[in-house]
């Protein structure tokens, strides 16, 4: 790799990059403050590695993914040779587990959520059982059976889903672990780059350790100070296990906050086990941190209403786009949205516009446009077109053909090949409605010319949903705000009734997150007494972490006395 563009990249690197990603060989764990340069390591990791070893790339986003795809093709471009091992996938585990079905022979196809919940009911009924449709999800996404009614649920659900040639999409992970079990003793040699690691599921560890377990090299990057996708799991995924178990690298340099913000992180995550001490970059500006004490949370959002306009008579932000509200909950966001609404500011919000749905006909057109042979994916689009269609299967039983060649036989004299489906319209065809069609295509912005059905299928699935419409000050969520970055952040309701002490350290983590979400200027806002949400009763409490920053500027405006001579 001599490029002059590539000795650029590498030298940009900081000491503990560069160590991380060139001079540590062997399996890593490299522990990341927010702001670290965590996808600029890795890409330099991948870089660096793929000349003499297949390299994957496992993300935790589609976003992520693209990013660092971005960023590694150009230069990838100029240092090609013949014994090049190169850059085997970038993407989701989902997507990296799904090739590797493919690889073996497997053919199923991928069906949405709404056709799984279709499947796992008539099963549900058929053996006459009681489960609830969410623990009936958790079984069939890998949850372990906890009675005999459960093992028979999951035994007839993996039958009906082999009959008809179907696999849900939590259900690639697991049939990708089960074939990865059954074949451990294939050895290989392959660099795995796994990001986020602190959010895996107890799934994602899994075939992470059976791949460990297969010769691969695992090169881990990930913060436990940011790990806030428990609730996602039904079993917590034990993360920790790596901590200490791999040789490990720290990346401590945040090059994204001011001064003033790195300190406040820094007070928040003093509790921390383990702990990364963040360290500011060279050059990187004063900020400043604002706390703010209410009497009632309607004096609380005046006082966020008057900072908003106080860094706009400032000159801070150069559009108001710079500025974001991040709150603990959805009913949060609302309140706040509604006041910054009513005093004349565009606010950009997420909002679900009356009677939004589900894709249901675009997803069931799509099933039966794949496999059209299939009876299942015929009855199922009938079903939700609103037909019964008891002429076409009568039909079919008569002529001992599928119910699919009976209501549309000009799906039997073609290939169903991405460019049939764009080319010839058959979303028109097939009657999906326009809202859903575009629904599609927004997903497929950067193309489908070079796409094939799983790479498309994987899109629809892992697309990244857009939290927040409109233009103006974001309000959101801290969870829906990890990963992005804005110049100025404010807090609102930073006490024990958003951030519950019963939630335990994930939501110290939380509010961690979104306090590092600042670059220039951060501001907490919390009331001596607040209306409980669901209990309706007045409570007074200050949250923990805020009460580390209260202290620590206490600390900070008490006045130093001289010392006598």
């Amino acid at each position: 790799m001599s490029s002059e563009r590539f000795l650029e990249f590498f030298d940009s690197l900081d000491k503990g990059q560069f160590r991380a990603a060139i001079e540590i060989d062997g399996p890593l764990l490299v522990e990341a403050a927010p702001g670290g340069g965590k996808t600029r390591t890795l890409v330099a990791k991948a870089l660096a590695a793929s000349e003499k070893q297949p390299v994957h790339i496992i993300t935790f986003t589609t976003s992520a993914a693209e990013e660092i795809n971005n960023r590694i093709e150009p230069l990838m471009r100029e240092v090609l040779t013949g014994d090049w091992k190169g850059i085997r996938h970038i993407g989701t585990l989902h997507s990296w587990c799904l090739g590797y079905l493919r690889s073996t022979g497997f053919r199923g196809e991928v069906i949405d959520e709404l056709a799984l919940a279709e499947v796992m009911h008539d099963v549900n009924k058929r053996l006459r059982l009681r489960l609830s449709h969410k623990r009936m999800a958790s079984l069939s996404a890998g949850a372990a059976p906890e009675s005999h009614h459960e093992v028979q649920f999951v035994r007839a659900l993996d039958s009906d889903m082999v009959e008809n040639g179907l696999i849900s999409y939590d259900g690639i992970l697991r049939k990708a672990l089960e074939h990865l079990q059954a074949v451990k003793a294939h050895r290989t040699d392959a660099l795995f780059l796994i990001d986020e690691v602190q959010d895996s599921s107890p799934m994602d560890l899994a075939i992470y350790d059976v791949l460990r377990e297969s010769g691969a090299e695992l090169w881990l990057v990930g913060d436990l100070q940011q790990a806030i996708y428990s609730f996602r799991h039904e079993q917590k995924a034990n993360v920790w296990k790596w901590w200490g178990a791999l040789p490990m690298a720290t990346l401590p340099t945040n090059y994204r906050s001011s001064l003033a913000v790195i300190k406040a992180l820094n007070q928040i995550n003093a509790e921390f086990v383990p702990r990364v001490e963040i360290v500011p970059a060279e050059g990187a500006p004063q900020g400043e941190v604002v706390l703010r004490q209410a009497a009632s949370e309607a004096e609380q959002l005046e006082q966020l209403y008057n900072r908003v306009l106080n860094l706009l008579d400032r000159g801070y932000p150069d559009e108001l786009a710079q500025i974001a509200v991040l709150c603990r909950t959805n009913r949060e966001c609302d309140l706040v949205g509604t006041i910054l609404k009513g005093r004349g500011l565009s606010v950009r919000q997420k909002k679900a516009e009356a009677g939004e749905r589900a894709p249901q006909t675009l997803w069931a057109a799509l099933g039966f446009f794949l496999q059209p042979q299939s009876d299942w994916m015929a009855r199922r689009y009938l079903r939700v077109l609103g037909n019964d269609g008891i002429e076409a299967q009568k039909s079919a039983i008569k002529a001992m053909k599928p119910i699919g060649q009976m209501l549309v036989p000009a799906l039997f004299a073609i290939e169903q090949t991405p460019f049939e489906w764009f080319s010839n319209s058959w979303m028109d065809r097939l009657q999906v409605p326009k809202k859903e069609q575009g629904w599609f295509l927004e997903r497929l912005d950067q193309g489908w010319t070079d796409l094939g059905w799983d790479d498309i299928l994987m899109r629809l699935f892992e697309a990244p949903v857009e939290q927040e419409r409109g233009h103006g000050i974001t309000v959101t969520t801290v969870h829906a705000a990890k990963g992005r970055e804005w110049d100025h952040v404010l807090m609102p309701f930073c006490d024990q009734l958003s951030y519950r002490p019963k939630n335990g350290i994930e939501e110290e983590r939380v509010f961690f997150v979104g306090a590092s979400r600042a670059r220039k200027t951060l501001a907490f806002f919390y009331s001596e007494r607040r209306v409980g949400e669901w209990s309706g009763e007045i409570e007074v409490a200050m949250y923990s972490a805020l009460e580390r920053l209260v202290d620590a500027a206490k600390k900070d405006l008490k006045p130093k006395r001289k010392r006598k001579r």
